[in-house]
């Protein structure tokens, strides 16, 4: 009987001890030293709609060396970028878990998060996301058949309609997503501003072209969707020629027997003042002589035709004219003829140099170069090919027939055409 009591006794001493010394199993152990995500209903890889709270809070667990959970451990929570918000801070409750709650951002497809407490082991722990949009996460063009890149005449209406495909993040079609579609350049209209995707994800819209020819774009958008907006652009023609009228060239100025400045040109349009392309353009010298070249011309893609008018031999006032089967032929361009003029240089006047080193002309004019008394070998060499021989004593002329500023160089006393013995012509 006294040993049964004394057994008793040394029992309750042991328990005491053991309760005393922090035993009994499941109590969290005082020093944190690793975290991971909890082993149950971690929250991870969770699908929810953008911009709103996840069901389930985000959960880690902290224990120490021995896998004992450890609690009032507080850990640190940071959303990713573009992740939304989240719990900044918790606390670990007696069975070592802290959790978060985490809303989503307001874009679709992967959002981040993570768990840290700095010096454990296992941190951070991330935790993964996908938010959804009307139960999508991105919007394409569809891989056959989705009508970008056509062409058709302006104001036409598009014989294919464009087509977009919502998708989830398992690239599975998304009925129901509404589309909003819109004419973004060019002019033009959609046949509607709101289309919802059908059993196999696909919403439509028909493109009804404006007056204006070229390029021109539809987008469709789910705000918030990867790859949204889609861009769909198809090619406008002009419609037909109605008229023509000039475009560029005429009262100009120019040498006799020499090309005017710049070639004179005529726009053939259609009704919109869209330019036409291949409008034939007869061109023919009215008063004063001279030539045009090419006689017999057609508009481009832009709906221009050009020629190069040589002044015949006339002092003053000379015509010619553009004719095509429009409104607005004939168009007569004028052009004032006038005497062409020499400029002089003198080369090696006082050492190695072209005196004036700079000269404007106009085109058909001449520049005259006369090497000085007493001068040494020199030559006038031009950066687009022409050269006079090398020599102390002559002369050297060029006439100009072209447009530009003309660098040269004496290639004896100069390495290059910006330094040393060099000039300039201006063709103005």
């Amino acid at each position: 009987m006294a040993l049964s009591r004394r057994s008793r006794l040394a029992a309750l001493a042991t328990t005491i001890i053991s309760i005393a010394c922090g035993g009994g199993g499941g109590s969290p152990g005082p020093t944190p030293t690793q975290i991971a995500k909890a082993p149950t209903t971690d929250g991870d890889n969770q699908v929810g709609p953008a911009g709103q709270t996840l069901a389930t809070p985000l959960a880690v667990i902290v224990r120490d060396a021995s896998n004992n959970p450890v609690a009032a451990v507080t850990v640190t929570w940071t959303p990713g970028a573009g992740s939304g918000s989240i719990t900044p801070q918790s606390n670990s409750d007696a069975n070592g878990i802290a959790t978060a709650t985490w809303t989503l951002g307001a874009n679709a497809g992967a959002q981040t998060a993570t768990a840290a407490r700095t010096g454990l082991t296992g941190s951070p722990v991330s935790f993964n996301a996908t938010a959804q949009i009307q139960g999508a996460t991105q919007l394409a063009k569809t891989p056959a058949a989705s009508g970008d890149g056509q062409t058709d005449t302006v104001l036409a209406t598009l014989p294919n309609p464009y087509r977009v495909i919502a998708t989830d993040q398992n690239s599975n079609p998304v009925q129901g997503v509404s589309v909003h579609w819109a004419a973004t350049a060019g002019g033009g209209a959609v046949s509607t501003p709101t289309s919802v995707t059908d059993i196999n994800g696909i919403a439509v819209v028909t493109h009804e072209f404006g007056s204006t020819a070229g390029a021109q774009s539809v987008q469709a958008t789910v705000t918030g969707l990867i790859g949204s907006p889609v861009t769909f652009t198809s090619t406008a023609l002009p419609g037909f020629p109605t008229q023509i009228a000039k475009n560029a060239g005429d009262n100009q100025t120019g040498a006799i027997n020499s090309p005017l400045p710049m070639p004179q040109s005529v726009i053939a349009l259609d009704g919109h003042g869209n330019g036409v392309p291949m409008v034939p353009v007869v061109w023919a010298v009215g008063v004063g002589g001279g030539s045009v070249n090419p006689t017999n011309t057609t508009t481009g893609s832009n709906g221009v035709a050009s020629t190069t008018r040589t002044l015949g031999p006339t002092v003053g006032t000379q015509t010619d004219t553009a004719k095509a089967p429009l409104a607005g032929s004939p168009l007569v361009f004028t052009a004032t003829g006038r005497q062409p003029v020499t400029v002089n240089v003198a080369v090696g006047s006082g050492g190695n140099n072209f005196n004036p080193a700079a000269v404007t002309v106009g085109v058909g004019d001449t520049v005259l170069w006369t090497w000085a008394p007493g001068a040494i070998n020199h030559n006038v060499t031009f950066q687009d090919g022409p050269a006079s021989p090398t020599q102390s004593s002559g002369t050297y002329t060029r006439v100009f027939t072209a447009l530009g500023t003309y660098r040269y160089r004496c290639t004896i006393h100069s390495s290059n055409f910006g330094s040393g013995m060099v000039g300039t012509v201006t063709v103005q």
